[in-house]
């Protein structure tokens, strides 16, 4: 390979992180979670992601048997997304628990569902990406929690290592982006900041 570098977020980083919120979102009441991904990979049971939630969830679960579940919806354009997003609600004994969506599209498809299907809050969403309809859903209640990666920190990793490989003719293997969950309390909090920075200082 002639890659000199890798900026943004690795699967195993992924996995532990979505493991972690996942586990925080299991209850009592938790029987089936379903994991929705666009991997190159042939059995997305066997992705670092899928094996970081299982495992978390597993020791967050204890003794309550949860089934968990990963569906590889690569080979799907939007279209298809969308079908196979609305087809999950439409198997009433299979609708999971907690979705788990690990793109900006089928997290978008999944808040169309849920309000179609009328289970917001039922079905408990964690997503991926801040567009303005998924900050929207969160602040609503729609989506549980949302992913989202630092792109301020990944542009000026980008540019750190592309300065460190034209100056030194290397530069480090791995650069590993911040990401956070937003929930309902910090898409709110983002809001005012923004509308805060917007102001006029010398107002």
């Amino acid at each position: 390979s002639k890659r000199q570098s890798f900026v943004g977020v690795s699967d195993y980083q992924l996995g532990m992180a979505y493991g972690e919120i996942v586990s925080s979102y299991v209850d009592e009441d938790t029987k089936k979670i379903l994991i929705l991904q666009k991997r190159d990979i042939d059995d997305m049971n066997e992705s670092q992601i899928y094996t970081q939630i299982s495992n978390s969830v597993q020791k967050a679960a204890g003794n309550n048997d949860i089934q968990i579940r990963g569906r590889n919806l690569l080979s799907t354009g939007t279209f298809e997304t969308e079908e196979a997003v609305t087809d999950i609600f439409q198997q009433k004994r299979n609708i999971p628990d907690i979705l788990v969506c690990m793109d900006e599209e089928t997290t978008e498809c999944a808040r169309q569902a849920v309000l179609d299907f009328n289970l917001a809050g039922k079905v408990k969403i964690i997503g991926y990406y801040t567009s303005e309809d998924i900050l929207a859903a969160v602040e609503k209640g729609v989506i549980s929690v949302t992913c989202d990666v630092d792109t301020t920190q990944l542009g000026q990793y980008s540019v750190e290592a592309v300065t460190s490989y034209i100056e030194d003719g290397r530069t480090n293997s791995f650069y590993n982006v911040d990401i956070n969950f937003l929930d309902r309390t910090a898409v709110k909090k983002m809001r005012r900041e923004a509308v805060t920075d917007e102001k006029d200082p010398l107002e």
